[in-house]
């Protein structure tokens, strides 16, 4: 039962009407359903509502508001008016006590603001909430809550102060929109909730219908309907059952059919379902909610939730779920058994002071988790333990921006043991902070207490070194960039893909342009009259030094920690694929229109996960990828990757498998095709770094439990750093600083995918050559060539180590047509057309050298509009 309805089905107040005099000496017909949860505490109303703002959150929740309407309701007495005296006793104030006036003028401050008038206010809370409340005579209006995150939630009431409806948007333009409906009697008849994307499409829509006894008139049953997008909807039944003697809800009783009937041996049928019961007992006292149990089947879980006062105090959660294994193709059924149990206390005000969770996992790993709050409700302490990929870990948090961090895993310190008794330390990782909580750097100890490694990620330098992939799923991207990095080519185009301008950021993607271009080509061949502004993929991305500092608050969380280079490129990824996304929604397109192994989930809102390495080299580069992808996906194995990032082919349980086994294990992607790249990358592999070429590859990991919970195996993205008779070495994006080593057997067993781009037409020149502008070694001073003399284009300066390749790619690319090798060397005589004199040919002492173009530093040369056929190819 939700919040919303539990809030109408304990507090049997709402239908009541208490005749009150107002300030102006009114008597007002109050109906007490107008005291709702969300009321403002404004300065007006200080000393009457904080007696009922028990955790002193700056507004009334839904059992605050019990509460007053409880107090009024008992001290009206039998003839439902609340007068003088009997308003001074609920706050328990003599007639004479200095503060009784000001308590009654409060008190009716609030009544005419809820009911009668004066209805406009606007509160800030202790947690920095704003509350713009805004009423008629009637009841009818809206609140408006703006969080400190940017969230905010609108409430719309009609008559008689009765929500109608509740809209969240979150500061990622994400939405929550619940609609009401009532009966007779102000009863709820249907509530239907939508989850709306960024891009404004409904991922999901749950419409509720309640229906109600005709004699008791309380709540009887209600049908739920879950529809989310490209699924089939699912429909579920719950009943309602009372306690006999005290009226009070007893059970709620929910059940899902899952499946079509079955036949049972004994000539039966069975339907597949899930079912929900939640029990509740009560306080004889207080009269309310004291234990809420939880039970789901088939799934074997039981939630039992304790409460004292309304405050949840326990919650003990236990798994017994049947797991089937097929042994000699017999079905062996076991069970497996999780168990986690969460305390709760708080400060004298009612808000939250510590939370501890202990849990067992289904492999009986235990782990441990406390959290500690301020009065205000703000976190100043957190500590974990637990086990990850066979090693005991403890993280500990304190500082600044903890709520980011504890939920991003970015701890103050780490300490990893090889044992649960904490008796060998492994390592110690010390994470360093600036006063606003933004990781600058870390130190990497060893179990004798030497520093082993540090990295300082302070400063944005044009470099892209370590950063550790977190809460995201941009495995993709992070492997391509450190392919990229790897080379002195690669790591050329980054540097040129960021630049600044009036102290923002800008980041240019060459392949995003070439993608459009081909895009509205393609849908200009189909539609002639394309109107081209629905096509909004930018290729150029302004980043604020603002937005940089939200998203460096939020690494880890949102994106990946560590190098504050690499953090751009994440952040103009993500809004290039929005951008992606619009334009594919507004013109109704696929992923697959726009590109060929793009996909993205149009329904979604995480639009920067789950991708491939040839993807993000061509959006980062412009250059294409050389793909092999294996016919035989099911049989490439899973990999375990243990606590030194290593990883070793496993069975499908996630069990280390013998030699003998892995022999029998199909090679799925040793093949001529994934030979013939393997190839090129030991050519290509000079002084343990493959030059020339950034390459990733697909592997599939397996799943492990981390604190209690699972996190999900599947396809991962690895770099693969170099390439040896035997061996390939990769760089993990959960930690690209360790090489894994695999065998090459292994490896061509494991790699389901691998994907090579040639990245040394980028600028084949080598560094202070004849092409930077600085004359040959041979002493001799060139002569720079006389103006261009065709102007059929845009006159450029050539900057200092400019390649000519390099500046004709540049260009190509500007005007939309793909820098291929043919459309290079096209465009190079064009260029020397429209420039005579202006290429010159290195004939110096550097035998290596000889026979290079390039281009003078300073010389003023005219770039031509490329000319190009039909199908975009140049001339």
């Amino acid at each position: 039962m939700g919040i919303d309805k539990l809030d109408k089905q304990n507090i049997n107040y709402d239908n009541e009407v208490i005749k009150i005099r107002d300030n102006k000496d009114n008597e007002q017909q109050v109906k007490l359903s107008v005291f709702v949860a969300g009321m403002a505490v404004a300065a007006d109303t200080q000393s009457a509502l904080s007696v009922f703002d028990t955790n002193k959150d700056g507004k009334i929740s839904g059992d605050e508001a019990g509460n007053i309407k409880k107090a009024i309701f008992d001290n009206a007495g039998e003839d439902k008016t609340l007068d003088d005296n009997e308003i001074l006793k609920m706050f328990n104030v003599e007639n004479n006590a200095r503060n009784a006036k000001s308590i009654l003028e409060q008190f009716k401050n609030m009544v005419q603001r809820q009911f009668s008038g004066n209805l406009e206010t606007t509160v800030t809370t202790n947690d920095g909430k704003e509350i713009v409340s805004n009423f008629n005579s009637d009841g009818s209006g809206e609140t408006k809550t703006t969080e400190p995150n940017g969230t905010i939630t609108t409430c719309t009431y009609s008559a008689g102060k009765i929500l109608t409806k509740k809209e969240v948007v979150d500061s990622e333009r994400k939405q929550k929109i619940i609609t009401y409906e009532y009966g007779e009697n102000d009863k709820l008849v249907k509530t239907n909730t939508k989850l709306i994307n960024k891009i404004g499409r409904e991922k999901e829509s749950t419409t509720v219908k309640y229906n109600y006894n005709e004699e008791t008139g309380k709540l009887d049953s209600s049908e739920t309907t879950i529809k989310a997008a490209g699924k089939k909807a699912r429909k579920l039944t719950t009943t309602y059952i009372y306690d006999a003697e005290s009226g009070k809800l007893a059970d709620e009783l929910t059940e899902e059919i899952t499946g079509k009937p079955m036949m049972l041996p004994d000539g039966q049928s069975a339907t597949p379902k899930k079912t929900t019961k939640i029990h509740y007992d009560y306080d004889d006292e207080s009269g309310k909610v004291a234990k809420k149990t939880t039970e789901k089947n088939p799934d074997g879980i039981t939630i039992t939730a304790e409460f004292q006062d309304g405050k949840i105090q326990k919650q003990t959660t236990t798994e017994h779920r049947l797991k089937i294994k097929i042994d000699k193709g017999n079905f062996i059924p076991s069970f497996v058994d999780s168990s986690s149990v969460m305390e709760f206390s708080y400060h004298p005000n009612g808000s939250k002071k510590t939370v501890t969770i202990s849990s067992t996992d289904s492999l009986g790993k235990t782990s441990d988790t406390r959290y500690e709050y301020e009065e205000n409700g703000k976190m100043n302490y957190a500590e974990k333990s637990y086990f990850r990929r066979g090693v005991y870990v403890e993280e500990k948090y304190e500082g600044t921006n903890l709520e980011n961090r504890v939920a991003g895993g970015v701890a103050s310190e780490v300490i990893e043991y090889n044992d649960e008794g904490k008796t060998a330390i492994k390592q110690r990782i010390v994470n360093i902070f600036d006063e606003d909580g933004i990781l600058i750097g870390d130190e990497t100890y060893s179990k004798e207490g030497e520093k082993i490694s540090e990295h300082d990620f302070s400063e944005l330098d044009g470099k892209f070194d370590t950063a550790y992939q977190k809460g995201r799923g941009d495995c993709y991207l992070l492997a391509a960039i450190n392919s990229l990095a790897g080379s002195e080519a690669g790591s050329k185009m980054l540097e040129n893909i960021i630049s600044q301008e009036n102290g923002n950021f800008v980041i240019k993607f060459p392949g995003a342009k070439i993608a459009r271009e081909r895009l509205i080509k393609d849908l200009k061949a189909k539609n002639p009259k394309l109107d081209v502004s629905k096509i909004n993929i930018p290729d150029k991305y302004t980043i604020t030094a603002e937005e940089l500092k939200q998203a460096m608050l939020k690494s880890g969380v949102k994106y990946s920690i560590g190098d504050k280079d690499v953090l751009l490129l994440e952040i103009a990824y993500e809004k290039y694929r929005e951008s992606v996304v619009e334009t594919l929604d507004e013109n109704n397109l696929k992923p697959s229109d726009y590109m060929k192994g793009f996909s993205l989930n149009l329904d979604g809102d995480d639009y920067l996960s789950a991708g491939t390495g040839s993807e993000a080299i061509f959006i980062l580069t412009g250059q294409k990828s050389e793909v092999y992808i294996t016919k035989d996906y099911k049989k490439t194995p899973v990999c375990y990757i243990d606590s030194d990032f290593q990883m070793h082919i496993t069975t499908p349980s996630g069990k280390l498998e013998n030699a003998n086994i892995i022999n029998k294990i199909i090679s799925a992607t040793n093949s001529a095709e994934s030979n013939k790249l393997i190839e090129k990358l030991k050519k290509a592999t000079k002084d343990g770094v493959i030059q020339n070429y950034a390459a990733t590859a697909g592997l599939k990991v397996s799943s492990q439990e981390v604190n209690g919970k699972v996190i999900k195996g599947g396809n991962h993205a690895f770099t693969i750093k170099s390439v040896t008779d035997d061996k390939v070495i990769l760089a993990n994006p959960w930690n690209p600083d360790v090489d894994v080593v695999m065998s090459m057997e292994d490896f061509l067993k494991a790699a389901y995918m691998i994907e090579v781009a040639d990245v040394s037409k980028a600028d084949n020149t080598p560094s202070n050559s004849p092409a930077d502008g600085v004359g040959g070694e041979d002493g001799n001073q060139p002569v720079a060539p006389s103006s261009p003399t065709n102007q059929n284009g845009t006159i450029y300066t050539v900057p200092a180590r400019k390649g000519y390749t390099t500046l004709i790619k540049e260009k190509l690319i500007e005007q939309g047509i793909e820098p291929t090798p043919e459309n290079i060397q096209k465009a190079k005589a064009q260029f020397k057309a429209a420039n005579p004199g202006a290429v010159k040919v290195y004939n110096g002492v550097k035998r290596a050298w000889r026979g290079n173009e390039y281009l003078l530093k300073g010389a003023e040369v005219n770039i031509p509009q490329f000319k190009t056929d039909a199908d975009g190819n140049v001339l």
